[in-house]
């Protein structure tokens, strides 16, 4: 999504991306929550799943690559910088850190540039802020910008186009659903199906599942024994 902001109303433009493809198919890979830098990452174990995705995959980021700041710790470390609260040393500090994250992330996936549909954000970064420029950047800006390819936000929405007429859309999000269970995770994802697309991607979890959804009839088609055409949905 774009905004252009105006002084009496925000307008907000649903972008599809084309995504063209010379294969009658393609394998896509979602990856995000890696977190790099948590106690908890297997860099043995994620560098054995990444030999295991074909060479010419399509990837799709979907949020959390390093193990930075949540949401909540970025509202409370706002309010203590614009308080003066924190000594210029600890953003410092906390740059050389998120830099090495940044740079570990960058090499693990450097394999795979120039096939991503995009990046897009997760819950944990880190943001980088040029106080003379009044700009920033984010881990995951960055991230987007090494690998060559787009920083997507919050939500996408992009087509691959097969060069037979043929295409698939898909819907992708990194997620914020607290769901404990497998069925909660399902109903967050089913809220979210309004793009009449054939593939729903969510990230924000550790668990890894597909699922059905009911397929949507698209048009009447005589020839078909169905009677009508239908978009199988996952």
């Amino acid at each position: 999504t774009r905004a252009s902001c105006g002084s009496m109303i925000v307008r907000l433009l649903l972008e599809i991306i084309r995504f063209d493809v010379d294969a009658p198919k393609v394998t896509l890979a979602p990856l995000g929550d890696i977190q790099i830098g948590a106690a908890a990452f297997d860099e043995r174990r994620f560098l054995r799943d990444l030999t295991r995705i074909p060479k010419d995959a399509v990837y799709i980021g979907m949020g959390d690559y390093v193990d930075s700041v949540s949401p909540s710790n970025r509202k409370i470390l706002s309010a203590l910088q614009a308080q003066g609260a924190l000594y210029d040393t600890f953003w410092d500090d906390n740059n050389k850190i998120n830099e090495q994250h940044l740079t570990s992330i960058q090499t693990h996936l450097e394999h795979t540039t120039g096939q991503w549909v995009g990046l897009l954000e997760g819950h944990h970064y880190w943001t980088f802020l040029d106080k003379a420029a009044k700009t920033y950047e984010t881990t995951d800006q960055l991230l987007a910008y090494e690998l060559e390819t787009e920083f997507l936000g919050s939500a996408v929405v992009f087509e691959i186009h097969y060069g037979n007429d043929h295409v698939k859309r898909v819907h992708a999000w990194h997620g914020q659903t607290g769901g404990s269970t497998e069925a909660g995770v399902v109903n967050a994802m089913k809220k979210n199906s309004w793009a009449r697309a054939d593939l729903y991607l969510q990230g924000h979890t550790h668990r890894k599942f597909a699922v059905p959804g009911n397929p949507e009839i698209l048009s009447i088609d005589p020839d078909s024994t169905s009677g009508w055409k239908q978009r199988e949905i996952w």
